[in-house]
């Protein structure tokens, strides 16, 4: 159990977890924001066997500053903020993560092999407001989940994790102009609240 993907994103783009360096897909860009320097734009991914090496039917803990620049309600501006967005491969839409059908909405869903659609077993309305920093945070351990915003629990869910393959390369970070970003992780096991609670301090290097 690990911290695999650790991207402070305070002006670089290295991965400090585990799992290695990842594939970029789009040039990183940088300004002041809450925490030093803050990810403008740029993107990058899991290889498939990167991702089939830490996404699995157990556990996974993602977890993000997010700062969502463009007005409220916007319909126009949605972005995903981990996971892919395609559906015609089945299983590659595993584990995702966006705002819908507002800029202010969080969704997380997961496919299973045998599915033709994701499913949503999370949903907060408002739960992202703009132009404000906010930590979200995901913790998945087979079938219970939780979702935590600023650290404090917003809401639990279940849904069974039984896909056989998870070897499909996968998006860690979308590029946008309309989200700033910091310190995005990724961990191959389900952190506690309490965990979760002194990360979105800001005061917690990892675990």
């Amino acid at each position: 159990m690990a911290l695999q993907i650790w991207l402070p994103l305070n002006g670089t783009f290295e991965n400090y977890g585990l799992l290695g360096p990842l594939t970029q897909t789009a040039a990183p860009a940088y300004a002041d924001g809450a925490f030093g320097k803050t990810l403008t734009t740029g993107g990058c991914k899991m290889t498939a066997s990167q991702a089939a090496s830490v996404l699995n039917n157990k556990a996974v803990t993602i977890c993000f500053w997010v700062y969502i620049n463009v007005a409220t309600g916007t319909k126009s501006n949605l972005n995903l903020f981990f996971g892919n967005s395609s559906m015609s491969e089945k299983n590659n839409r595993k584990f995702s993560l966006f705002n819908y059908p507002t800029v202010n909405d969080f969704h997380w869903s997961f496919q299973n092999d045998a599915a033709t659609t994701a499913w949503c077993v999370g949903f907060l309305t408002g739960a992202l407001p703009s132009y404000k920093w906010t930590h979200v945070a995901i913790t998945y351990e087979n079938p219970n989940g939780a979702i935590y915003i600023n650290g404090s629990l917003k809401q639990t869910f279940t849904g069974s994790s039984a896909s056989f393959s998870f070897a499909y390369d996968t998006t860690v970070l979308w590029n946008s102009t309309y989200m700033y970003r910091n310190d995005f992780r990724l961990y191959d096991h389900c952190l506690s609240a309490k965990e979760i609670s002194e990360i979105a301090k800001g005061l917690i290097c990892h675990y």
